[in-house]
C-alpha cells in the first residue's frame, strides 16, 4: 500500500519546492544583482530537486561611481575569501586599502591581487579592464607626459555553464561540477561597464503567475494524499470473515 503515496508525495513535494524557490524570487525582487532561482525540470531521480540561475539579463542601475563596475557578459569577477577559497561575482564596487590594495566593499581582494601607489585614493577602469589612478580631488593620475598611469588589468573568469554556479550569498557564486570550472575569457572579449549596478532579474509577473499554477499543484496533490489515505483505512476497517 506505501506504494500508492508515491505519486501524490512526489507531486506535494516538488510543489512545496517550487513555492520555496518562488518565495525566496520575491523576496529578492529589490536585491541588486540577484539572480532568480529556477526549479530544474525533470531532473534526475538521484539528483533530486534541484534549482539553477535563471540567465534572463537584469537591469542596470546608473550610480555614476566609477567604482562600481558590472560584467556586461557571461565573464565575473574573481575574488579572494577570508577562508582563501576564489568567489566570482558579476558586479563589484572598489575600495582602495590603506595597503594600497584593490578590494571591494565587503573587504574581498581581486584574484590575482591588485595593489596601486601610494596617494591613489580611487581607481578607474575601462571597458577593457584597465585601472587607472584617481587622487583625492576626484582628477585622473597621469604621468609627465600627461598619460594616465595604468597599474594593470582586472583578472576575469568566465564558465561553461554559469548557470549552475553555487550561490554563496550577496552576489557571490562559487564554481560547481555542473559549471565546470573557471576559464580565462577570449581575448578582446571582457566587456566592463563603470558607473553602474545590476538590479534583481526577476520578473515579478511571472513569480506570481508561477506561485499560482503552483499552489494549484500544490492542492491538487494534497486532495489525492487524503483520497488515496481515505482508500486505505477504508481498506483497513474491512471486517475479516
Amino acid at each position: 500500500m506505501n506504494g500508492l503515496y508515491g505519486v501524490p508525495q512526489a507531486g506535494l513535494q516538488d510543489a512545496m519546492f517550487r513555492l520555496n524557490a518562488i518565495a525566496n524570487n520575491i523576496a529578492n525582487v529589490n536585491t541588486s544583482g540577484y539572480e532568480a532561482e529556477e526549479p530544474v525540470a525533470d531532473a534526475p531521480p538521484a539528483q533530486g530537486d534541484t534549482v539553477q540561475r535563471s540567465e534572463q539579463p537584469a537591469s542596470l542601475m546608473n550610480t555614476s561611481d566609477p567604482s562600481d563596475l558590472v560584467s556586461s557578459g557571461n565573464d565575473m569577477f574573481a575574488l579572494r575569501q577570508a577562508d582563501g577559497t576564489t568567489a566570482y561575482s558579476r558586479q563589484v564596487h572598489l575600495q582602495v586599502q590603506p595597503n594600497g590594495q584593490l578590494a571591494t566593499d565587503q573587504g574581498l581582494a581581486l584574484v590575482p591581487a591588485l595593489r596601486v601607489p601610494a596617494g591613489w585614493s580611487g581607481v578607474r577602469v575601462d571597458s577593457r579592464g584597465a585601472v587607472t589612478g584617481v587622487d583625492g580631488a576626484g582628477n585622473t593620475i597621469v604621468d609627465a607626459t600627461g598619460k594616465p598611469i595604468t597599474v594593470g588589468t582586472l583578472a576575469m573568469a568566465t564558465f561553461a555553464a554559469p548557470q549552475n554556479l553555487n550561490s554563496l550569498g550577496g552576489g557571490l557564486y562559487s564554481a560547481s561540477l555542473s559549471s565546470g570550472r573557471a576559464q580565462t575569457p577570449a581575448a578582446g572579449s571582457v566587456q566592463i561597464m563603470s558607473g553602474y549596478q545590476l538590479g534583481s532579474n526577476v520578473d515579478l509577473a511571472t513569480e506570481m503567475v508561477e506561485m499560482i499554477e503552483t499552489q494549484r499543484a500544490y492542492d491538487a496533490s494534497t486532495k489525492a494524499l487524503q483520497a488515496v489515505d481515505s482508500l486505505v483505512n477504508g481498506a483497513v476497517s474491512i471486517p475479516v470473515r
